[in-house]
């Protein structure tokens, strides 16, 4: 007859001392640790040789739960809700790292601080969407993931997954607001303003710049700057006025093209460069050619046209 002995505390009234469980009356003892084969648990548990199965007869929310010495909560396997929870670390009963199933096509993963959910990453085996979702309190989100009905477009999202396409990666080009962008960069809005804004706390004469640059490459790889438009303070007073000028490269410049035309806060129009083959058109339409050889600067200012040579 097998004799095997297992650690166990009785609360009907059994000391520390030995009770032998035989193979004919199935007692437990407390002095050793058995080896078996299998040990089955009516309603909880089945440990095989080869595998181990936790199985409710009824789920619960604390099915199996992982406890520190002080009897603080570590880990919760709830089969009521198909979640397993880890690191209750402020002691409220919410958890910081929960795996749960939301549905039959979503299987979700969320940490957590005092119930306040801020990660979500979502894989939906049904429509092949995956993505990144952080909220705070339950209200503010901001998603990131792939839209497989939508090409398996990368979206950034101020709220769920391709509702609002803030922001769109379609292969090499980027849309704002534009699911399909058709150029490196399209923006798409009712208001599709773009701004530029220089930091800067100054007052000096061309200061506060913003540019808009255009660049090229040359055959040999040489890359240049073409021409930019540019936008400043004019004059050095502590004022709002501004003034926009126009550079070109001409020819040898390399990224400092030369100013060729300004129009400055009272609207003043100049314009700088070689006009010896400059045409005027009048009003009834007659071209008078030669007129402005020799100048080198114009200036319109109320409609007047002033030429220097």
């Amino acid at each position: 007859m097998a004799t095997y002995k297992v650690p166990v505390e009785h609360s009907d009234g059994f000391s520390a001392s030995q009770v032998i469980m035989t193979n004919a009356d199935k007692l437990l003892v407390s002095t050793d640790t058995p080896t078996l084969a299998g040990l089955n648990l009516t309603n909880c548990a089945v440990l095989g040789a080869n595998s181990a199965v936790f199985q409710p007869g009824i789920d619960s929310t604390t099915f199996f739960q992982v406890k520190n010495a002080a009897g603080s909560l570590i880990a919760n396997f709830n089969t009521t809700n198909r979640e397993m929870a880890i690191g209750d670390k402020f002691g409220d009963g919410y958890y910081q790292f929960v795996v749960t199933k939301v549905s039959a096509s979503n299987c979700a993963l969320f940490t957590s601080a005092s119930g306040n959910t801020s990660l979500d990453i979502n894989t939906d085996t049904e429509f092949g969407d995956a993505y990144l979702q952080f909220q705070v309190s339950g209200s503010g989100k901001a998603t990131i993931g792939i839209d497989n009905d939508d090409n398996d477009k990368l979206k950034f999202d101020t709220t769920n997954l391709g509702a609002t396409n803030r922001l769109v990666l379609d292969g090499s080009n980027i849309g704002f607001g534009e699911v399909s962008p058709e150029t490196i960069t399209e923006w798409t809005s009712s208001v599709p303003y773009l701004t530029i804004h220089n930091s800067t706390h100054e007052d000096t004469d061309g200061g506060r710049e913003s540019r808009i640059i255009a660049k090229g490459e040359q055959s040999g790889e040489e890359e240049t700057t073409l021409g930019y438009i540019e936008f400043s303070h004019d004059g050095a007073a502590d004022d709002q006025k501004g003034k926009i000028g126009i550079y070109t490269n001409d020819g040898s410049d390399g990224d400092s093209p030369t100013l060729r035309m300004t129009i400055d806060s009272d609207g003043l129009v100049d314009a700088v460069g070689d006009f010896t083959a400059g045409t005027i058109q009048a009003d009834n339409g007659a071209d008078y050619d030669g007129l402005l050889s020799g100048i080198t600067n114009i200036t319109i200012v109320g409609g007047v046209i002033t030429a220097v040579s």
